[in-house]
């Protein structure tokens, strides 16, 4: 795929592995599709002064996986086991990884670590802060995908301090 399970794969189960071997085309389109509605949001957010700091924040991380878990709950792509979704929005932090417009894109460019700070980020599940994030990007994912509102904002409020910080 990307090349960057390298060092993972020494210490996950067989069943990453497995997961890993099986996933489906639609499963790339839609985190691509996912992740470019994200980028639209950074697109405006990288001239932030504390974008970098921010884009570590456990916010982001929460948001960035409820979206992407939304994502596929809505296409209705079937998950199978733990190291399968994780799989799956880890290839969403991978598309993040490319360039946006003339910014600079996010992990520099290298979707390693885009896939490292996935899995970083699934490790924070049972903070309070990263879950409400999560809560909230999956929802605001669900309610752009069903018609009820005409864009995400979460990501571009939380940089722009529009909405107190999660």
């Amino acid at each position: 795929m990307f090349g960057i399970f390298k060092k993972k794969q020494v210490a996950l189960s067989p069943e990453w592995s497995d997961a890993k071997a099986n996933i489906d085309q639609s499963v790339h389109q839609q985190m691509q599709r996912a992740a470019d509605l994200l980028q639209m949001q950074l697109m405006i957010c990288t001239t932030v002064e504390d974008y970098d700091q921010k884009t570590k924040s456990k916010f982001f991380r929460g948001y960035l996986v409820g979206f992407f878990d939304s994502a596929l709950q809505w296409a209705d792509i079937p998950v199978n086991s733990d190291e399968q979704l994780i799989s799956f929005i880890s290839i969403g932090h991978g598309y993040l990884a490319r360039p946006m417009g003339t910014s600079s894109p996010l992990f520099n460019g290298d979707s390693s670590r885009a896939i490292e700070f996935c899995f970083d980020s699934m490790a924070m599940q049972a903070d309070p802060e990263f879950s409400a994030a999560q809560r909230q990007g999956g929802e605001e994912f669900y309610s752009f995908a069903s018609g009820q509102t005409r864009h995400p904002n979460g990501l571009m409020n939380y940089f722009h301090g529009t909405k107190a910080d999660a």
